[in-house]
């Protein structure tokens, strides 16, 4: 019953983030309030890309589109560079190990061909592959679906993308998109 996603139980920031979530929740599933009015009441409209390095989607080829256009505001030169992050999309197992989908890494040097990457949660697990392999497994970080940030907060700005494709996108996956903020 109590969101603890959005602060502590009996602070002053977390009881008035609960106050307007139960706001946004009762408009949204109780009043049944049509889209486009419950996202203008609660919600702001951007088309500056660049004013959140949290981006959510519903497909993930929007998500390439989106870390595309973030490497090439940010001047991104190379395929791959120091201190990217990058989300493993794809499975797999070698003999450097188990890849699990939706993990982080980050690149920590880039020679020629090779990239070597470590997982930011493990910073023992470390991995060299070809380019080949990480565009293969990789995807860059800039942006990713809700269904693979389920389970995880988000501080700071979160822009949804795809949000007004109703064909597409159901209730459902619109406010699970947008309760994996903090605030």
């Amino acid at each position: 019953k109590i969101c603890k996603r959005v602060g502590g139980k009996d602070t002053e920031h977390g009881e008035r983030n609960r106050n307007k979530l139960n706001e946004i929740y009762d408009d949204w599933w109780i009043k049944e309030m049509p889209l486009k009015e419950w996202i203008e009441k609660h919600f702001k409209y951007t088309d500056d890309i660049m004013i959140s390095e949290n981006n959510i989607a519903y497909t993930n080829l929007r998500c390439q589109a989106v870390s595309n256009e973030i490497r090439k505001k940010l001047n991104k030169q190379a395929k791959y560079e120091v201190g990217e992050i990058l989300i493993c999309r794809l499975y797999r197992d070698d003999e450097q190990g188990k890849l699990n989908v939706n993990i982080r890494w980050r690149v920590e040097k880039v020679e020629g061909k090779k990239v070597k990457i470590r997982d930011i949660k493990d910073s023992k697990n470390v991995r060299t592959y070809d380019e080949y392999n990480i565009e293969k497994h990789f995807r860059y970080a800039y942006c990713a679906t809700t269904h693979s940030r389920q389970g995880q907060s988000i501080d700071g700005n979160l822009i949804i993308h795809e949000w007004n494709k109703s064909y597409l996108v159901s209730r459902e996956w619109i406010y699970t998109s947008i309760t994996r903020a903090r605030d």
